[in-house]
């Protein structure tokens, strides 16, 4: 039961004034809206997780947003609505930095709403903190470890979910840095598999085709790196030479590791980046904080010695509001 109060409906959000009660419980004071890229149970449900058992100890609401697909529009929507709700902070990842996304941010900057930026950074435009993996190193670091798994010689084949993304441009950027130190690993093609399983494994069959002489790849996000390691999977005999890298940690790309079918995923710790956005949103909203310094997650390199060390948690409560 609503007591002693009203209920507040802007833009498609539903808030309880602050200060109100609902079922005999005080209203949280401060109200987030975490906007992801996607819903799922998997990487964004982890890191929605850290975020919300982090709020809970602040007494923080958190209201999170996903979507089936990406969708960099859904996204600006989703935002803009958080804005025109009064949300006292926005969290959330930009995957895509579309000139209607720099506007929406802008606009909540202008609205004094801070803006903290999970997993993906965006260089050119200003956040009030970035919080997730130095994708840059990350890259690097994956490709020093194929390198090394095919002795300083290959025509490798980058997969992304989408060349424009900013975190996998940052990776990638890190990778071919990498690669520098090795003249004869060489970047033959870079395949943009969409976060379509069915379209990936089209477009790697005919890369094949048409470069016989690919040997190794990267792949530099977590769902075109499940996909490959399932198509390696069912494909054994087609694809047993090829070396291969990945990115994340899920249930495919751990078991790849296991077989070693795969030479080593680049583990994030989503959990831990939902905690520490948290912990900033707090400070900003306790101390007033102005600049606030990026906040870098450490990542792992995962291969055969230490896979026992990494545990696949999925997160099935998150309470998802799909656009």
């Amino acid at each position: 039961m609503l007591a002693a109060g009203v209920i507040l409906f802007t833009a498609g959000e539903i808030w309880l004034l602050a200060g109100e009660t609902y079922d005999g419980a005080s209203v949280p004071e401060r109200k987030i809206t975490f906007v992801a890229p996607m819903a799922n149970s998997g990487y964004w449900g982890i890191t929605a997780g850290g975020l919300r058992d982090r709020a809970s100890e602040y007494g923080i609401h958190v209201k999170c947003i996903g979507f089936a697909e990406l969708d960099v529009e859904k996204q600006v929507y989703a935002l803009e609505n958080a804005i025109l709700s009064g949300v006292d902070g926005i969290i959330t990842a930009p995957n895509e930095v579309t000139p209607e996304f720099q506007k929406v941010v802008m606009e909540a900057e202008a609205a004094g709403i801070p803006v903290v930026f999970v997993d993906s950074n965006a260089k050119s435009l200003a956040c009030t903190c970035y919080v997730g993996a130095d994708n840059f190193q990350a890259g690097k670091r994956a490709g020093e470890k194929l390198a090394a798994a095919c002795g300083g010689k290959a025509e490798i084949a980058v997969i992304t979910s989408f060349s424009s993304s900013t975190n996998q441009l940052d990776r990638t950027e890190g990778f071919q840095e990498a690669l520098k130190e090795y003249p004869d690993m060489k970047i033959t093609e870079v395949l943009e598999g969409e976060s379509n399983r069915v379209l990936l494994n089209e477009k790697v069959s005919r890369l094949l085709e048409e470069h016989p002489e690919i040997t190794a790849f990267f792949c530099a996000e977590g769902y075109g790196s499940r996909c490959m390691c399932l198509l390696r999977e069912k494909n054994e005999e087609s694809y047993k030479d090829f070396k291969i890298v990945t990115f994340d940690s899920t249930d495919a790309t751990t078991r790849a590791v296991e077989q070693e079918i795969v030479e080593a995923t680049i583990v994030q710790n989503p959990r831990e980046m939902g905690i520490r956005a948290m912990d900033v949103m707090y400070q900003l909203f306790e101390e007033g904080l102005g600049e606030v310094e990026d906040q870098y997650v450490d990542v792992m390199v995962v291969d055969k010695e230490n896979v026992q060390d990494v545990s696949y948690i999925r997160r099935e409560d998150i309470p998802w509001q799909l656009y």
